[in-house]
C-alpha cells in the first residue's frame, strides 16, 4: 500500500497540537494506519486529521475485538479509488458509509509528455487555447516555474507563505466567498505542518513567478507516486491570461518529468478540476461501530442521518448560500466601502501632447484595477510588460497605456 502523507508523524503530531490540545492520539489493534481522538462525552472516536486530510485509508485486523466494544469510530474522507473493500469478518463490527464529495485526479500513467496528455484529455480547440494562453503569458512577462522541496530555507518559506495568503485573500474577496483555509487556526496549522513535511520530503510548493514576484502558488503533499493538491491560488490581475490553467500545465509537465503517476486534486467541485482530470471518484465517511451495543447503534445511526442531511443540503447548493452569508457577516461594511474605479480600454483618437502626460508606475501606484487593465492591454496587444509605459492624462482619472506596437486609453466606466 502506498504511504499516505496524512497518516505520517509530522502531519498527525502537528495536527494534534493545533486541533487536539491536551489530548493524545489513540491507536486500536483492530484497525491499521489510523489513530483516533476520543469525543469528550460520547463513546465516539474520530480519525486524527479529520477533514484536513486529502483522503485516508485503513485496513481491518481480526484480533482484539474487545478494543471496539461499545464504541463508534468515524473515519473522514475515505477515497473510493484508493481503498480495498474492508472485510468485516467479526459479526460484532460493521460499517455505515455516507457518500460525500466528489474527488478528481489526473492519472498520468498512460502519458510521457505534456503534449500527449493535452491531446488525449482536451479537445483540439481547448488544447490550442491553453497553448495560446501559455505562449501569450510568456511573451508578455518574464515567467518561470519553481518546485520547492527539502532544500527550501525558512526565510524563503515564510516569504512564499506570506504571498500565498495574500493571493488567497485577494481571490476570495473578489469571489465574495469565505475560504476555510484562511481561518486563522487552519492557516497556522498548514503553515507549520507544511514546512516540516517539506523538510521530510512529504510536501512541496509549486510557484509561478513574474520576474521575482510569485503570482501563482500551489501547496502539495507527496507520497511515493502521488502529488496531492492541497491549496492553490493565483493573482487575479493575470486572469486574462488564464494563469490558473497555465500553472496547472506547468505542474503536469513537472509531474511527468519526475515520475509522478497521479496528480490528485482531491475533494471539492471546481470547474478546473473537472476539465483537467481524467478520473472522478467519491469520498465517503465511514462510521464503524459495535452492532451489539445499543448505544453504539443509536450513535452510529444518528451520525449517518446527520451527514446524509448535510450532503442533501450541499446538493441543493445551500452550502454555497451559507458561504456567501458567512462572507457578508465576517465582512460587514464590505459593500459600503468606497468602490474601486472600474476602467475600460478605448481606442486613441488623437495623440496627447507630452505636457499633458505624466508617467506613472501602474504596478506601485495603488490605483485599484489599473494594473489589471494594463495586463489586459498586454494580452490584447502581445506587448512585453517591459516595453509598456503608462501615463496619467492631464491629472485626470484617465490613463494612456503605450506600447511599441499599440496604445490605448483606460477610462472610467
Amino acid at each position: 500500500m502506498e504511504k499516505n502523507p496524512f497518516t505520517t508523524y509530522p502531519f498527525t503530531n502537528i495536527w494534534m497540537q493545533h486541533f487536539g490540545p491536551n489530548k493524545k492520539g489513540l491507536k486500536f489493534s483492530f484497525i491499521e494506519n489510523l489513530s483516533f481522538v476520543k469525543h469528550s462525552l460520547l463513546p465516539l472516536y474520530f480519525n486524527v486529521g479529520k477533514t484536513n486530510t486529502k483522503g485516508v485509508t485503513y485496513k481491518l485486523q481480526n484480533e482484539n475485538t474487545a478494543s471496539f466494544r461499545r464504541k463508534v469510530f468515524l473515519v473522514y474522507d475515505v477515497p473510493t479509488y484508493r481503498i480495498d473493500e474492508p472485510e468485516f469478518k467479526e459479526n460484532t463490527l460493521t460499517v455505515k458509509k455516507v457518500k460525500k464529495y466528489s474527488g478528481f485526479l489526473i492519472d498520468l500513467t498512460p502519458y510521457t509528455t505534456l503534449d500527449q496528455y493535452l491531446t488525449t484529455t482536451l479537445s483540439k480547440r481547448s488544447k490550442q487555447k491553453m497553448n495560446r494562453y501559455k505562449k501569450r503569458l510568456e511573451t508578455c512577462f518574464k515567467i518561470r516555474h519553481v518546485m520547492y522541496g527539502r532544500e527550501i530555507s525558512k526565510d524563503m518559506y515564510n516569504h512564499l507563505f506570506t504571498h500565498f495568503k495574500r493571493l488567497l485573500v485577494k481571490r476570495f474577496e473578489d469571489k465574495r466567498q469565505t475560504n476555510n483555509n484562511l481561518n486563522t487556526k487552519e492557516w497556522e496549522f498548514y503553515k507549520e505542518v507544511t514546512y516540516q513535511m517539506m523538510l521530510d520530503g512529504q510536501a512541496s510548493l509549486y510557484v509561478t513567478y513574474d520576474g521575482e514576484k510569485p503570482i501563482a502558488i500551489s501547496l502539495h503533499n507527496n507520497s511515493d507516486e502521488t502529488l496531492y493538491d492541497v491549496i492553490r491560488s493565483f493573482d487575479i490581475d493575470y486572469s486574462k491570461f488564464h494563469l490558473g490553467s497555465v500553472a496547472i500545465m506547468g505542474l503536469v509537465d513537472w509531474c511527468l518529468k519526475h515520475g509522478v503517476k497521479k496528480l490528485d486534486f482531491s475533494k471539492g467541485h471546481y470547474d478546473y478540476k473537472k476539465s483537467w482530470s481524467n478520473l472522478e471518484y467519491q469520498f465517503e465517511y465511514h462510521v464503524l461501530y459495535d452492532k451489539k451495543s445499543l448505544v453504539a447503534v443509536i450513535l452510529a445511526n444518528c451520525l449517518t442521518i446527520f451527514f446524509k442531511l448535510k450532503q442533501f443540503l450541499r446538493e441543493k447548493n445551500i452550502n454555497e448560500k451559507l458561504n456567501k452569508l458567512t462572507f457578508f457577516l465576517r465582512n460587514k461594511g464590505y459593500d459600503n466601502r468606497t468602490k474601486a474605479i472600474e476602467y475600460q480600454l478605448m481606442e486613441l483618437e488623437d495623440p496627447y501632447p507630452e505636457n499633458k502626460l505624466t508617467e506613472i508606475d501602474p504596478y506601485e501606484s495603488g490605483i485599484d484595477n489599473l494594473k489589471k487593465k494594463v495586463y489586459e492591454f498586454l494580452f490584447l496587444s502581445s506587448e512585453r510588460k517591459t516595453d509598456v509605459k503608462v501615463y496619467q492624462i492631464d491629472l485626470s482619472s484617465s490613463y494612456l497605456i503605450k506600447g511599441i506596437k499599440q496604445q490605448k486609453i483606460a477610462v472610467t466606466k
